[in-house]
């Protein structure tokens, strides 16, 4: 998936308890991607302003890829971070984006 400055890209790990976002969603359901991106939008929006402004003018997609966990372990084993005191980023940029990218498209770094 390419992510590019205009436009926002989630990654989710789901597991068995839903968190605020999907409980609305029946736990082991499986969720169209369009509509996980339309409430995971409408509840951001709703939590941060600066978002909500930015979605009418800059940011003019939402992507989502919703993935299975050993995706997000085996790439932070290739990246020499797998355990309890490392954590996946919440925002990719530099480096570690292109990483990501690179992992998504080919399975190594």
């Amino acid at each position: 998936m390419f992510c590019s400055p205009c436009n926002y890209y989630f990654c989710f790990l789901l597991i068995d308890k839903p968190d605020g976002i999907t409980q609305q969603v029946t736990p082991g359901a499986r969720v169209g991607a369009n509509e996980l991106i339309r409430k995971i939008d409408e509840k951001i929006c709703t939590l941060n302003d600066d978002y909500a402004v930015e979605r009418t003018s800059a940011l003019k997609e939402v992507f989502i890829e919703v993935l299975p966990e050993e995706k997000f372990l085996q790439f932070m084993a290739q990246k020499g971070k797998l355990g309890s005191q490392h954590k996946f980023p919440r925002v990719l940029k530099g480096k570690m984006l292109d990483d990501w990218n690179k992992f998504l498209s080919n399975g190594t770094l």
